[in-house]
């Protein structure tokens, strides 16, 4: 079984890592996969996103759904540290319409390592509003990716509440609160941290979406004992939805918002 690519989709490896969260597709032979993205960063620009929709021939996929979120914490290596296994591109044809907002943009291919992306001439960033409706719409082609639709519902803006570091020597939890979402979004908070090695670690917590969470005590050990220069947190909130256009495909989109959280002192 293959994970997606960081590339390809950010939200998904962050996740896959947290096994309790993932739903495992395991076909018994390859298959046509697409992964669908519209990632926002607030800290850029809170209503421009990043499309992009990747397709490859795998024998299986692991995709986390923000529906079945379950308030579970991980320490884990910082994304980059690992190596990425190459993907065997598919077409879906000479270009993948993205209707959002009121506009259609085509998405146009390129061939890579990671499969074939299609995403906006010049990567340029899409307009996009909360809660907004968008579609995917490929023609297909033959050999291969089949014709598809994928709608996908933007990710509302996510507010945090600045999160108090906790001194290193200290056995509580760690509180963290925001605006509530509803039962089909879920939210992703990261917290990264050097070591004293100078190693990147982060914490990552796949979280219900009702607002409030605290970070048990028997995972902050190490993001409490780094420095205040090493830390950092951003907090995700994102939404899924699959398709499966024939048999022997599969689709999977997720949207996402994200904004750095502020850590206290």
């Amino acid at each position: 079984m293959r994970t997606i690519p960081y590339r390809a989709a950010l939200l998904a490896v962050t996740a896959t890592a947290l096994g309790a969260c993932k739903d495992s597709l395991d076909p018994p032979r390859q298959r046509e996969i697409a992964v669908a993205s519209l990632a926002v960063d607030a800290d850029v620009a809170p209503t421009a996103a990043k499309a992009r929709i990747t397709f490859f021939r795998a024998d299986g996929l692991s995709v986390v759904d923000s529906r079945t979120a379950n308030d579970v914490c991980t320490e884990q290596a910082a994304p980059g540290t690992g190596t990425e296994q190459p993907l065997t591109g598919i077409s879906a044809g000479t270009a993948v319409a993205l209707d959002l907002s009121g506009a259609t943009t085509q998405l146009v291919p390129v061939a890579g390592a990671n499969g074939t992306v299609y995403a906006p001439p010049s990567n340029a960033s899409v307009t996009i509003a909360n809660g907004d409706s968008a579609k995917f719409r490929a023609p297909g082609a033959t050999n291969g990716y089949p014709a598809l639709t994928l709608p996908l519902k933007t990710a509302e803006a996510v507010t945090i509440q600045p999160i108090e570091v906790p001194p290193a020597t200290g056995t509580a939890s760690v509180p963290v609160s925001w605006n509530v979402g509803d039962e089909n979004s879920a939210l992703v908070l990261t917290l990264t941290y050097s070591t004293g090695a100078g190693v990147a670690r982060q914490l990552v917590c796949f979280l219900i979406d009702d607002g409030a969470f605290s970070i048990p005590d028997d995972v902050l050990d190490n993001w409490r004992a780094a420095t205040t220069t090493g830390r950092a947190g951003v907090a995700m909130r994102f939404r899924t939805n699959n398709a499966a256009p024939n048999e022997n495909a599969i689709a999977f989109g997720v949207s996402t918002y994200s904004k750095a959280v502020t850590l206290q002192p």
